[in-house]
């Protein structure tokens, strides 16, 4: 018997410590359909409302490979509610690609949920970059954060997917085994380094994991007025219209071609005339100096 109670007693102190090492990853939230919830370069951030604990990876540099960079951008987040706001201010960005490792859940439907914001540029195509699932099935082909939402605004890219006996399953796609855990990669692309603010996985489906995904409703601003726009503050044909030193030599610089000739043609037409008027006052004052020496 005491036997038995000892091999309960040190059964019991390896789920403990299983419990301590898993702890740090997975979501502490309350909610049950919440699978994993990890915030990317920030520190833990909690959801009251809909029971929801994004964890930190700042305890431990090693929860993406390679660790990358954390960062954080104090600037308002459109679209993020007030207690999202620090969700989308910090993110983690590497140099090249970069994942993070997450456990395996039990067989069923789940959404991946991976939240962003772009907070460095004001363009697009200034980061463009890949997402994909275990190193090889790719879920999102050159993200462009700024094309999809403008800059300093929250964005959410949804990712449907299934796991079956420990199979990877995504848009009829399936992988091998994943066993315990599998890899959320972000690749580098074409433009600059990829980055993620934060990471969610819900049970169920799309529609499911938005209800846990509140943002607030975009700016009527269209993106295409977006991109017209000069962003930059830098708008140089303005620059250039003012110039209010050499405006006025601008202006005549720019005179009618057809007034000026107009004007030239007048002013040479006139030179005739009054040649021959000074030709018949010389004639004139000639004969009266002849008449006056005789």
């Amino acid at each position: 018997v005491d036997f038995n109670m000892e091999l309960c007693k040190m059964a019991r102190g390896s789920l403990l410590v299983l419990a301590l090492l898993i702890t740090p990853w997975a979501a502490l939230s309350s909610n049950s359909d919440v699978f994993f919830a990890i915030n990317c370069g920030g520190d833990k951030l909690v959801d009251k409302e809909l029971g929801i604990e994004y964890s930190s990876d700042l305890d431990d540099e090693e929860k993406a490979t390679p660790p990358g960079i954390s960062a954080r951008v104090p600037i308002k987040i459109t679209r993020a509610p007030d207690t999202y706001q620090p969700l989308f201010q910090t993110e983690r960005y590497a140099l090249e690609s970069f994942g993070y490792e997450i456990p395996t859940p039990p067989d069923g439907d789940y959404t991946l949920v991976l939240r962003f914001s772009e907070v460095y540029w004001q363009h697009s195509e200034g980061k463009v970059f890949g997402v994909k699932l275990d190193g090889s099935i790719s879920v999102l082909d050159k993200l462009d954060i700024f094309k999809s939402a403008g800059f300093g605004a929250a964005h959410d890219e949804f990712v449907e997917f299934k796991i079956q006996d420990s199979t990877l399953e995504v848009k009829g796609k399936t992988t091998k085994k994943v066993g315990d855990s599998f890899s959320v990669d972000f690749v580098k692309g074409s433009h600059d380094n990829p980055k993620i603010n934060a990471i969610l996985i819900v049970k169920g489906s799309k529609s499911d994991a938005e209800k846990l995904c509140p943002l607030e409703a975009a700016p009527e601003r269209t993106l295409e007025e977006i991109d017209d726009t000069d962003i930059y503050g830098d708008d140089d044909e303005d620059d250039e219209e003012e110039e209010p030193e050499d405006e006025e030599d601008y202006v005549n610089t720019e005179t009618d071609p057809k007034e000026t000739k107009t004007k030239e043609d007048e002013s040479n037409g006139s030179w005739p005339f009054i040649s021959i008027f000074f030709a018949i006052l010389a004639i004139f004052g000639i004969g009266k100096i002849r008449e006056s020496l005789n």
